[in-house]
């Protein structure tokens, strides 16, 4: 959402309106670059405005590039679509910069875990690999289309990796990290779990590594837009014909994942 808005005040010559408390600021030193937030504007502000919905939380809506410019509105969606910010990419990987207390606790754990398995940042290719199993294995979401990846399309993914890199060393975050032990082996110098850390650290820890392979969600998708790396993803995120499916253009995830970026299906 803030790099949707973002790209949007920059395109139409607007300002952001920021109320209230802004969760990422906990997180991010963010450039205030055209926010509003002045104490003049509660929220009873955004309320008066016309509201514009996305049309597709995972998609790009056309409609929403053919605003006037300069319009005063209240946006509401996800805006989940890199086509919206793509002029801005690298400006954008630049607004979110981790704070130093939370960088600074990832970086001494990516020194511990060098010193504990005897890697090189030198020497050796990190992979972060991102597993969202948790809340996606709830009926609720099974239902509304969400699927959780396969144990086939991790081992798959670890392999091109190790076909497009040597000495290839893979970091593995998850909300489930139990399972990923049980499950995601290799050689013991070749693997490694982060474990009881802020979702904060684990994001950060994982833009200090290489290169990506992600299953589903968007922390897993932000995390490897922000490494710019090599991105292995899982394609088949959804079951068709469910309200899930319909957040994407034509049941397809081509404007969800950037183009770049290598998509497998098992």
């Amino acid at each position: 959402m803030y790099a949707f808005h973002y790209a949007y005040s920059m395109q139409k010559d607007v300002a952001m309106v920021k109320i209230g408390q802004f969760d990422l600021d906990s997180v991010f030193i963010l450039e205030q670059g055209k926010f509003v937030t002045d104490s003049q504007y509660d929220t009873t502000y955004c309320d008066c405005l016309p509201i514009i919905e996305d049309k597709y939380d995972c998609g790009f809506d056309i409609n929403i590039a053919s605003i006037t410019k300069g319009r005063s509105i209240s946006f509401l969606g996800f805006f989940q679509s890199w086509r919206y910010w793509i002029d801005y990419e690298h400006k954008i990987r630049g607004l979110f910069t981790f704070r130093s207390e939370i960088r600074n606790s990832a970086e001494r754990q990516f020194k511990g875990m060098l010193g504990h398995r005897g890697w090189s940042v030198e020497r050796d290719i990190f992979v972060g690999m991102h597993i969202r199993r948790g809340d996606y294995a709830n009926k609720f979401l099974i239902d509304f289309g969400q699927k959780t990846a396969p144990l086939g399309y991790i081992k798959n993914a670890m392999t091109l990796m190790k076909k497009i890199y040597k000495t290839v060393r893979y970091v593995v975050f998850s909300d489930d990290i139990g399972w990923c032990k049980q499950n995601i082996k290799t050689r013991r110098k070749e693997i490694f779990y982060v474990e009881d850390n802020t979702a904060a650290v684990d994001m950060a820890m994982m833009t200090l590594t290489n290169h990506s392979i992600i299953t589903a969600g968007t922390f897993g998708w932000w995390a490897a837009f922000l490494t710019n790396g090599t991105t292995i993803y899982y394609k088949d995120l959804f079951t068709r014909n469910t309200r899930y499916a319909e957040q994407f253009p034509n049941q397809e995830t081509r404007d969800f994942f950037p183009p770049l970026w290598i998509g497998l299906d098992r």
